[in-house]
């Protein structure tokens, strides 16, 4: 048997998807990955792991009809020469036109993973938004049809996408957690100490203002000079329309406010060495990849009440209660849960968890137990094959 992973982005490959890979060669599974690569590592890794890479050109950022006519075709072709028995893309673009070139070579076991609306259906209005979203969803709807199952990894995307008409009567959804976090890779890391005396909280995302990224700045210059907290920021550079530039990012660290980093390979010594991590995303999220990360290093996360966010606290019944009440901040077992686009609600939870080192620790303990019993990367991947492998 031969499967066809057809991803929008490259290292993405290795490092969402390396367990999801391994697993499908450990059962005697052909494994053929696509993606564009402009680091030029995907075809090294993916050799690594047993599997083959052909490359493939994607404009991720924007819709370009022509360039996005000649991707679809380019795709048509690869299947057409692989011949696989089961197609699986993700990422919104991606999935759209793999599965349309699926449908189009004529594989019949057609999959995809849709993991956040990203960009397209994220907040704001206007002429333009309206048209970019209606196209997308179009698109989508053409996909899905295209499909023996969709994914999604929260069940507010599934619920807007079927208001709007996008997902029909007869497209099979399943809803997972995620893409689930490699335990082995993002192992428990106890607390360390304070950094002369300040507690540290870590925002890793991309340089885009819908990842929360000025809300989380603010806050931490609001508090810097009263409150002891030390603020750090990993943000690479982005394309896309709701970038923050990168003269901006180096300004806040010029100015004190931030400790900014732009680019990590590796973000797990920046997990290991904060003590609360923050992602104030307004952004359309299917599960943030970097929350389970530090869930599974046992860190206190604190998120908003979004698509995709929300999913990741644990609120308490005090914090249900607090969320009926419109409350701008939630208590949660493993975190705090606030309300998205406000800047004095990140700065209350932060000075929260500041003063209060044994909530931390309390914290600490029940994001380890979440990602243990909901966020493990094989409790996910499980899920996802039975149904793709159709193991019923």
């Amino acid at each position: 048997m031969k499967i066809l992973i057809n991803a929008g982005f490259g290292p993405s490959l290795a490092n969402f998807r390396a367990p999801l890979i391994r697993a499908l060669i450990g059962d005697g599974i052909n494994v053929v990955a696509v993606a564009p690569d402009d680091s030029g590592s995907t075809e090294k890794e993916m050799c690594a792991l047993g599997a083959r890479y052909i490359p493939s050109h994607l404009r991720r950022a924007r819709l370009g009809i022509l360039a996005d006519i000649r991707y679809m075709l380019e795709l048509t072709r690869i299947i057409r020469d692989e011949k696989p028995d089961i197609i699986f893309s993700y990422s919104v673009k991606a999935s759209i036109y793999g599965s349309m070139a699926a449908k189009l070579a004529g594989v019949r076991r057609v999959f995809c993973l849709i993991s956040g609306l990203g960009y397209s259906f994220s907040g704001g209005k206007g002429l333009k938004k309206t048209i970019l979203r209606k196209t997308v969803g179009t698109l989508m709807k053409v996909a899905f049809w295209c499909c023996r199952g969709v994914f999604f990894q929260n069940p507010d995307d599934v619920a807007d996408l079927r208001a709007m008409g996008v997902i029909g009567r007869e497209v099979v959804v399943h809803v997972v957690n995620g893409s689930g976090v490699d335990r082995k890779q993002f192992s428990e890391q106890p607390l360390p100490k304070p950094v002369d005396g300040k507690i540290v909280f870590l925002l890793i995302a991309r340089l885009i203002n819908d990842k929360g990224v000025c809300e989380f700045v603010e806050a931490i210059r609001q508090l810097k000079d009263r409150c002891p907290v030390r603020g750090v920021l990993v943000a690479p550079p982005d394309d896309n329309p709701a970038a923050i530039s990168i003269e901006q990012a180096r300004k806040w660290q010029a100015d004190g406010i931030v400790e900014y980093v732009e680019w990590a390979k590796d973000v797990r010594p920046f997990l290991r060495d904060c003590h609360v991590f923050v992602l104030p995303s307004t952004y359309r999220e299917g599960v943030p990849r970097t929350i389970l990360e530090a869930l599974a290093v046992g860190r206190p996360v604190i998120t908003t009440d979004s698509p995709g966010c929300r999913e990741t606290i644990k609120l308490t019944a005090r914090g249900r209660q607090q969320r009926e009440s419109g409350a701008m901040v939630m208590e949660g077992e493993n975190g705090l849960l606030l309300r998205a686009r406000n800047v004095d609600a990140v700065a209350a939870a932060i000075e929260q968890l500041a003063l209060d080192p044994g909530l931390i620790e309390q914290m600490s303990r029940n994001s380890l137990e979440l990602a243990r019993n909901k966020y493990d990367v094989n409790i996910v991947n499980k899920s996802m094959l039975d149904v793709i492998l159709e193991r019923h």
